[in-house]
């Protein structure tokens, strides 16, 4: 799945319609939202999904603002579905963690252990909650 990263370049003429499309994509308070916008140029979205930062693109210029987005490129082989003893885990940690050997051994042992995907263990480990 590719994510993209939601820059607001300009908020245009309508500045209560670009803020009311900010609280709805957001869920950010009127105060937060107007605040975001009056520091435009200013990252909105980062790491979404390419198919939700078009669709926030899209509000944002219905509304009036121009919007720019960033593609951050696709992860689809790290987020396989669940993985199993015959991966080749050492392969794919040398890929995503290429400074650090013991990953493989670590990844081996949540997806057993635990029964985690690749994917969330690899989002835990990017959110903090587990570390490298």
């Amino acid at each position: 799945m590719s994510e993209a990263t939601v820059r607001i370049t300009s908020i245009g003429l309508n500045k209560i319609a670009v803020i009311k499309a900010v609280r709805e994509i957001t869920n950010l308070g009127l105060k937060e939202a107007k605040d975001l916008i009056d520091t435009v140029p200013k990252t909105l979205m980062e790491n979404v999904p390419q198919s939700t930062a078009e669709a926030a693109a899209k509000k944002l210029k219905d509304a009036g603002a121009e919007v720019e987005i960033e593609a951050l490129g696709g992860h689809d082989e790290v987020a396989a579905p669940v993985v199993g003893k015959n991966a080749d885990l050492s392969h794919l940690a040398a890929v995503c963690f290429p400074k650090q050997p013991d990953v493989a051994k670590r990844l081996e042992k949540y997806v057993d252990e635990f029964g985690l995907s690749l994917g969330w263990y690899l989002g835990l480990i990017r959110a903090g909650i587990i570390g490298q």
